[in-house]
């Protein structure tokens, strides 16, 4: 992939880093619950359903850049109209907006990515893929140090990073046109039901961040965009090493083993500790949780042809958003009975999912054999 599409995607994502810690902080600070900040957000992720959902025949129909252009443009629209609108009411369907056209983007991007990528490669190139996401998500909470969260400093730098990556992949040359047959999300279910199980834990993980971290954060005496920076770049520590460690161990071994050093990480989190464990327990789960949707993907991909990753690239985003509108809701309810230290609780329930799914798809196969060869 060209400097140009990276640096295209990283544009675009730094302004949604910057978006998601942005409002989270607005809505708290105009007296908004958790459970209120948590509906706001599932708004993003409904709006991220319908772009990975009824309306993912649009990348086909455009094309990738052309698809991507048009993604970038909805978040920086997104972001001028939260500035220009003073309604919490009024960012519900902007946020939908922003989902819906992030959505389209990411489409997008990761069968790009999928389509141009050989097998042998494709755990390591999803990596680098997600570290540039990451580490642009990231650049959006620290840039919020040095601007104020009110006003339009922060916003307009949003409008200018989706119009800067609109301007940027204009031009790149699409990967080829291959025919999408009509493979379901049932079928996929079917053939990698764990890839579907981990892209909707990633979704219920990061969700209940997005929206609620910042709350967390208040709560424990750091500052929100702190906190969230910690979390994101945590999450590119571990992407490149766990994409060459699921090439060659295994996706389902790597899987297992981020569920199961995710937990102790959430439930030290969830303990109330001390601002700077705050911090350091941020980054860590950042790092555990950011590979578990890439090594997924890569799993997925590993069984679809080539000419049905436009269909599996769908079903991935379509769980993940699933996730994602559940998590902040679900989060919220836990937070509201216990305190800030629910998001955490929330989080250690997903990452023992996750390591459970993992292992039993490891020893599945080896189970059946010796059932298989048992005398009956």
């Amino acid at each position: 992939m060209r400097a140009r599409f990276w640096a295209a995607l990283a544009a675009v994502t730094m302004g949604q880093g910057m978006l998601h810690t942005l409002v989270g902080v607005r809505m708290d600070a105009a007296g908004g619950s958790p459970a209120q900040v948590g509906l706001l957000t599932s708004a993003y992720f409904v709006g991220y359903v319908l772009g990975a959902g009824p309306l993912a025949r649009v990348p086909r129909r455009l094309g990738h850049p052309r698809t991507f252009v048009l993604g970038a443009l909805g978040v920086a629209i997104s972001a001028a109209g939260i500035g220009l609108l003073p309604w919490p009411s009024a960012w519900v369907a902007l946020r939908g907006l922003d989902g819906l056209a992030f959505g389209w983007l990411l489409l997008a991007v990761e069968t790009w990515i999928s389509e141009a990528t050989p097998v042998e490669r494709r755990g390591e190139v999803l990596g680098t893929y997600m570290t540039v996401f990451y580490a642009a998500l990231a650049a959006g909470p620290l840039a919020l140090l040095g601007l104020p969260a009110e006003g339009l400093a922060a916003l307009l730098v949003v409008v200018a990073g989706g119009g800067l990556a609109a301007a940027l992949v204009r031009g790149l040359p699409p990967p080829p046109v291959r025919a999408m047959d009509g493979l379901v999300e049932g079928s996929v279910a079917g053939r990698a039901p764990l890839s579907l199980i981990v892209g909707a834990a990633s979704g219920l993980l990061f969700g209940a961040l997005y929206a609620l971290g910042p709350v967390y954060a208040q709560a424990t005496g750091v500052a929100p965009g702190l906190l969230m920076a910690a979390a994101i770049l945590g999450g590119v520590a571990l992407q490149r090493v766990t994409g060459r460690l699921s090439d060659r161990h295994g996706r389902p071994r790597v899987l297992a083993a981020l569920g199961g050093a995710l937990a102790p990480v959430c439930l030290v989190a969830a303990l109330n500790p001390a601002p700077a464990l705050a911090v350091a327990a941020a980054f860590a789960f950042g790092a555990l949780a950011a590979p578990l949707y890439p090594v997924a993907m890569a799993h997925l991909n590993d069984h679809v042809a080539t000419h049905e990753r436009l269909s599996a690239g769908r079903a991935m985003l379509l769980a993940c958003a699933a996730g994602s509108v559940a998590g902040p809701l679900l989060a919220g309810g836990v937070m509201d009975a216990l305190g800030p230290q629910g998001l955490f609780v929330h989080a250690l329930a997903v990452a023992l999912a996750v390591g459970g799914a993992g292992a039993a798809r490891m020893v599945g196969p080896t189970v059946r054999r010796r059932l298989a060869r048992a005398p009956r």
